[in-house]
């Protein structure tokens, strides 16, 4: 789609999480603010994310091949290309909603021109600093000039961290905005007969020689009939042939995957973006990690942590425990990231900072 000058505010996002929780709150800010737009810049090839783009209506740039670079000073090259498009396109403020190395660029790049910057999803936390997204997520908030949080205790981490507190706003997550989209159109009944969800991302986990046999083995022996999604090439332990699993190597689309997840009698993931949309949708998830970012999932008995790092005979004691937990839960848990109406809170917020 092409582009024109003087954009208002520019969204800069690298993966489909960021895009989902960008768009909602790019289509509200059209009703205030001149030309918003995404800039994007894939991280890997997505073909969801160019559909969830075009649909969208909202004008936008694809920059593919700012990422592929990955000598040492590749971050220098993304952040002026960066620069460079924010220059070219008039940007006055620039928006992110993720933590990866396309976020922290963005706000480098805006600040370093004096753009203000708004941050999505702030002060979310995993108490591991080794954590690449941990540091991502440190760095994007101290950049920014203004913070969206999904909760108190998101707020509370930044006023821990030093953050003012005039910076901060709590409205809840946008990313729920995108699934009531996805759903609009598609029916489901709760009685009907689903399967347990396995869906592993990280790499280390899907490489790993005990964590991923320990959990094959624990489905296949408690004939537990589930369908197993691995989102990346791995050469890892491959999953024994049984009946009860149902394999994917390949990442299935998002609709497809959300229509999984809504029927899924429970989810067994490493994700915490993923743990967050089973909470919404009242399934039951079990998280493969020694912390989460999203620890209200866990207060409330949405969530159950499973510790990778253990020895095999204590992590499927673990395992088969939040198992038992998860076929039992009640789902009677309220949804601690607000609600649709928080997309316009967002938008109205950044829109009033643009046009004072």
């Amino acid at each position: 789609m092409e582009t024109s000058l003087n954009h208002t505010i520019v969204s800069v996002v690298g993966t489909r999480p960021e895009l989902q929780r960008a768009i909602p709150v790019l289509s509200e800010l059209r009703r205030r603010v001149k030309n918003p737009m995404i800039l994007y810049i894939p991280q890997k090839k997505d073909p969801d994310a160019i559909e969830m783009l075009e649909k969208s209506g909202i004008m936008h740039s694809i920059l593919p091949n700012l990422f592929k670079n990955r000598k040492p000073g590749s971050i220098d090259a993304l952040i002026q290309g960066v620069q460079k498009k924010l220059t070219a396109v008039g940007a006055r403020t620039v928006m992110v909603s993720g933590d990866t190395t396309v976020a922290v660029s963005a706000c480098l790049a805006a600040r370093q021109d004096g753009v203000a910057v708004a941050k999505i999803g702030a002060g979310l936390r995993l108490g591991d600093f080794n954590a690449p997204e941990e540091k991502n997520d440190i760095l994007t908030d101290h950049l920014a000039t203004t913070l969206f949080c999904f909760s108190e205790a998101a707020k509370q981490n930044l006023l821990n961290e030093g953050v003012p507190e005039k910076r901060i706003t709590v409205s809840g997550s946008t990313l729920i905005w995108h699934i009531h989209e996805t759903l609009r159109a598609q029916h489901f009944r709760r009685d009907e007969k689903g399967v347990v969800l396995v869906s592993i991302h990280r790499k280390e986990n899907l490489e790993s020689k005990s964590l991923m046999p320990v959990l094959y083995r624990t489905l296949v022996q408690k004939k537990i009939t589930a369908t197993c999604i691995i989102h990346q090439e791995s050469t890892g332990p491959k999953a024994p042939r049984s009946r009860y699993l149902t394999m994917h190597t390949t990442s299935v689309s998002y609709p497809a995957f959300i229509s999984k997840l809504v029927l899924a009698k429970y989810v067994i993931t490493d994700s915490n973006t993923l743990a967050e949309e089973a909470c919404f949708l009242g399934v039951p998830c079990i998280t493969i990690a020694t912390h989460t970012n999203r620890p209200e999932t866990v207060a409330i008995g949405a969530n159950v942590l499973v510790n990778p790092n253990l020895d095999k005979k204590t992590f499927r004691e673990q395992l088969e425990t939040a198992i038992y937990r998860a076929s039992r839960s009640k789902r009677n848990w309220k949804f601690p990231y607000g609600d649709v109406r928080m997309t316009t809170l967002i938008a109205n917020c950044i829109a009033d900072g643009i046009v004072k």
